[in-house]
């Protein structure tokens, strides 16, 4: 099961998914914790973890990233294939009593740019990642409920999809 935690800032979404988590492996299901927050450095802290490399630095970091986007006029697709947690490279993850983090990237220094590369990755990995019945995707989202609609655009692709089948 995917499941996106999102909200106006300050509102706890960092504290509902970490508290979220660690519930769901305490009762044995596998756990995937996504970071999509590029500016809040508190996640991997209530997690109890260190803070992962950026997954856009497996595409060769944030620029080459909005690089590949700029060129393709926004239609490059980053993921090919399906993914499963267990394709997540170890360079990009962190581990701690049945719960893995990920982290889409961080803002690290004033003045980076556009944040956009990294949802663009985390909203086709998401699209790309095949979960059985004993895990779960959290998603830790950036303040702003704008997530919902885009979730709501792909989900109506994904119904017209299915019903020309």
């Amino acid at each position: 099961m995917k499941i996106t935690v999102c909200g106006k800032g300050g509102c706890g979404k960092s504290t509902v998914t970490s508290l979220l988590a660690k519930a769901l492996a305490r009762r044995g299901k596998e756990i995937l914790v996504i970071d999509s927050d590029e500016s809040n450095y508190g996640l991997h802290r209530q997690l109890g973890m260190k803070l992962p490399r950026d997954f856009t630095d497996y595409f060769d970091g944030k620029q080459n990233v909005l690089n590949d986007m700029m060129l393709s006029k926004f239609t490059h697709q980053f993921f090919e294939e399906t993914w499963t947690i267990d394709d997540i490279p170890e360079d990009y993850y962190s581990l701690k009593d049945g719960v893995k983090l990920m982290s889409s990237g961080k803002i690290h220094q004033a003045n980076e740019g556009c944040s956009c590369a990294m949802g663009t990755v985390m909203t086709q990995f998401i699209q790309n990642l095949r979960l059985t019945e004993d895990q779960f995707a959290l998603m830790d989202m950036e303040a702003g409920v704008e997530h919902f609609i885009y979730n709501k655009v792909y989900a109506e692709h994904i119904h017209d999809q299915l019903s020309r089948v």
